[in-house]
């Protein structure tokens, strides 16, 4: 067995692992506490070559991975392309008496990517990837009338998007993409009440929330004569999604058990479904400008905005939702550039950003935002291909007013390949 065969063996055993590994990780961890609002915490749609430049991705033309919402970018896409992704994030949660830590890992994306018509830039790209995540839990104790009891909150799941979208090159100088959206997911909370007394019942009360529905991305890139600012490319880009109604139902089930031992058999379970209702996702608008300073140099900035005053629930809105909003900022230095015949360590990517977030939160009139610095490596396997790795670490929240804060390490990692790592080269 050759080098070339026994490294792609190392790759196809890695991404086996992650594939069995990751998804059997969250069984047993937990997420933010903030989850527990509305579908559940926001996650970053980005590749991890945007993340690890803080974000960025609506105005940077990528030929080597699909970019969420920004199909305008996937133009310079010449080969199939596909990439299998994974994140792990820990967070140390703390208030003003006691901290508190939690892990979890999964897989984060899949896409495809096949170009069909190149002097247009019609490439068509799918994809999965987790757009929110609910996973917490509450415990707190007490007693009245010498009966001491236990209220438990928990709560986990949260909503998944399918994508199938397309690029077209009208001109030249611009790119139009769009992006057909399935949003589908469930979202399971528990309440459970725990009595010490014998003669008491405990209760435990499950409502799933069913979600599905359809939407759709726009997205256009408009690529500006550049020699008038002394730079190799200057690229701006929009992408809008409007908002999204899903159809929802619940299914509730209501335990009641003898005394504290809720694992046993219920002495009752009472269960029922909801009339379908809906949940409405407000508009989604993000504008980039990106610029290939050089060979070597790329950087771009991103802001994102999203009208979650707007969110409703069966036609309830949610008075500590606002507005939310996200600025990227970053970039990538390769030493060799893109050229060919360069040697492997001036192939590598180095990649560096800062991105603020917004978040649609506000609690006992705090809003609640983060500040995150990222930074990653892209390493090349074989031609176009790269294994790249982004990191972050981000504060998210306060302490006053009986809040948590909360410091979030984050690690992605992604296999971004073509058609050539399956091309067994000639030995010389």
């Amino acid at each position: 067995m050759n080098t070339t065969t026994n490294f792609r063996m190392k790759i196809i055993v890695l991404i086996t692992f992650l594939l069995l590994y990751a998804p059997c990780s969250t069984l047993f961890a937990q997420g933010s506490m903030y989850s527990q609002f509305g579908i559940g915490e926001i996650l970053p749609s980005s590749t991890a070559q945007s993340f690890a430049m803080g974000g960025i991705g609506t105005a940077a033309l990528n030929k080597s991975s699909v970019e969420f919402f920004s199909p305008s970018a996937w133009t310079d896409i010449a080969q199939t392309k596909f990439s299998i992704g994974m994140n792990y994030q820990g967070i140390t949660s703390k208030d003003a008496a006691q901290s508190v830590f939690y892990g979890r890992g999964k897989i984060a994306s899949a896409t495809l990517a096949l170009p069909v018509y190149a002097p247009k830039g019609i490439v068509v790209g799918t994809g999965f990837l987790p757009m929110t995540s609910m996973d917490y839990s509450l415990r707190s104790t007490d007693e009245q009338f010498g009966i001491s009891f236990t209220n438990e909150n928990s709560g986990v799941g949260g909503l998944s998007l399918l994508f199938l979208g397309s690029s077209y090159k009208p001109h030249e100088n611009i790119a139009l993409g769009v992006q057909f959206n399935y949003i589908f997911g469930t979202m399971e909370r528990t309440k459970t009440f725990i009595s010490d007394a014998v003669q008491t019942l405990s209760t435990r009360n499950s409502l799933l929330q069913n979600n599905s529905g359809n939407g759709v991305t726009f997205s256009a890139l408009y690529n500006l004569p550049a020699e008038m600012l002394n730079v190799k490319k200057l690229n701006f880009g929009i992408s809008f999604t409007p908002p999204v109604t899903l159809a929802s139902s619940n299914d509730s089930l209501t335990e009641y058990f003898s005394g504290s031992d809720i694992y046993s058999t219920p002495a009752q379970r009472i269960s029922s479904t909801s009339d379908e209702f809906e949940t409405k996702i407000p508009s989604r608008l993000s504008l980039g400008i990106a610029s290939q300073l050089n060979e070597r140099t790329k950087i771009g900035a991103d802001v994102l905005m999203q009208q979650w005053k707007n969110f409703s629930v069966n036609g309830n809105s949610f008075a500590n939702f606002e507005n939310s909003f996200r600025f990227a900022l970053g970039g990538e230095y390769i030493n060799g550039g893109e050229k060919s015949g360069m040697s492997y360590t001036d192939r590598i990517a180095y990649r560096l950003g800062f991105s603020y977030y917004k978040t649609p939160l506000k609690i006992f009139g705090n809003t609640i935002s983060e500040i995150g610095f990222s930074g990653g490596f892209g390493f090349p396997l074989e031609e176009e291909s790269r294994l790249n790795i982004g990191m972050q670490y981000a504060l998210r929240g306060t302490t006053s007013n009986n809040l948590l804060q909360e410091n979030i390490i984050r690690f992605t990692l992604s296999i971004d390949g073509s058609e050539t790592m399956f091309v067994q080269r000639k030995e010389e």
